[in-house]
């Protein structure tokens, strides 16, 4: 690729890049995150992802560190029912990683069906949870 097109596709990137930031704003109106404010999060928590399951369920996330997560896994071990540990398990670990919308356990009901679910496994992949097969793959031999 020659430097002009280099140039051209960084040019492109970030027309694109604008262009859906002014989308969400124009889709959620002024409380939508901007560039800068991803920015900031970014510098507060090192990776931030988006998703969106639909043009109207778009979520920003953050990973959780290591410490975070021994927190919520404490609060969950008073459960006794293994069933309801998982489940406020998933809804802490989505309502403490969401950065925007911002979500409470309570409105977690009336989340569709398997967001809370899809989130949660989003969460953990970007918290470095992986599969064997996935840690497989990653692996390298020198």
């Amino acid at each position: 690729m020659s430097e002009q097109e280099t140039e051209q596709a960084v040019v492109s990137e970030a027309e694109s890049k604008a262009l859906w930031y002014a989308e969400l704003k124009e889709k959620f109106g002024a409380g939508a995150p901007d560039e800068v404010q991803v920015e900031a999060w970014k510098k507060q928590c090192g990776r931030v992802r988006v998703v969106a399951f639909g043009p109207d369920e778009v979520y920003f996330f953050r990973p959780l560190r290591s410490n975070e997560y021994r927190g919520i896994v404490q609060q969950v071990l008073t459960i006794k029912d293994v069933q309801q540990q998982n489940e406020l398990l998933k809804e802490k670990m989505v309502s403490s990683s969401i950065l925007w919308p911002k979500l409470d356990p309570t409105e977690m009901g009336a989340l569709f069906a398997g967001t809370k679910d899809s989130l949660h496994l989003m969460i953990m992949q970007a918290s470095n949870f992986i599969t064997p097969e996935e840690a497989e793959v990653m692996v390298r031999e020198l």
